[in-house]
């Protein structure tokens, strides 16, 4: 009976250093800054106010901007839209735009997340074009000709006909798709990896693995053990040779 038991701690103690020396999944990455605006998108047609939405966030934000230009933008060219905002955003509302007072064309809205070193990441969004002055063409109908009477026994149809309206639309010239900056980049890039996982320690092939791992660790636990006494007795006995000759000297 005891030596049932024995061998029942030891194959468990294997067992439970087996577990212990697994691989533990990594740690979640911290989260990354982002510098997103999702609306309003490239090459869209915007009027009146312009709500603007997306992501503002870094582990040490400071504050973020909103700007806009008349395409080409330059760095002399970017007028400011209302205030700083000193609260980070996470897929939500950053601002709004009034386009009512600009001249129609087209325009980029830029977003800067200002970081407590003062550096900062920018978002650029291109090609939105603004039609505020733009005129809405309506059908407008031919004029209807007068029925004229003939000896056939049915009157002349009047026919009536609807010119379709023309809308001129201004094609943005090709730009690039803007680059979302290092720190958003490395944010997707860092989402798409995953730990590696441990095996199911509660599956019959986790519980072999553990205990030959355990085997593993626990003979060379052994034979650091058994190399320390054997070192030790050897010692003794070199040191017992040693005091016998000079006894006999």
């Amino acid at each position: 009976m005891r030596r049932r038991e024995f061998l029942l701690i030891i194959i468990a103690w294997v067992v439970a250093l087996g577990w212990l020396s697994q691989p533990t999944a990594a740690a979640p990455l911290k989260q990354k800054g982002a510098a997103v605006i999702t609306s309003p998108q490239p090459f869209s047609v915007v009027r009146g106010k312009v709500t603007i939405e997306g992501t503002a966030v870094h582990p040490n934000f400071l504050r973020y901007e909103l700007y806009y230009s008349p395409e080409p933008a330059r760095d002399d060219t970017w007028v400011f839209i209302g205030e700083a905002h000193f609260n980070q955003v996470a897929n939500g509302f950053l601002g709004t735009w009034e386009t009512r007072a600009l001249p129609d064309g087209l325009y980029s809205l830029r977003l800067r997340v200002v970081r407590q070193d003062y550096n900062y990441d920018e978002y650029i969004v291109r090609g939105l074009q603004v039609a505020n002055h733009q005129p809405t063409d309506t059908p407008t109908p031919a004029a209807t000709p007068t029925p004229t009477m003939t000896p056939t026994p049915i009157p002349p149809t009047p026919t009536i006909v609807v010119v379709a309206p023309v809308i001129s639309t201004i094609t943005p010239e090709a730009a690039a798709t803007p680059t979302p900056v290092a720190v958003a980049r490395a944010s997707q890039a860092a989402t798409s990896a995953s730990p590696k996982s441990t095996p199911d320690i509660l599956s019959l092939r986790g519980m072999i693995h553990a205990f030959w791992m355990g085997a593993r660790w626990s003979l060379i636990a052994f034979a650091v053990v058994g190399a320390f006494f054997g070192l030790k007795a050897l010692i003794l006995w070199a040191w017992q040779q040693m005091a016998g000759t000079k006894r006999k000297s």
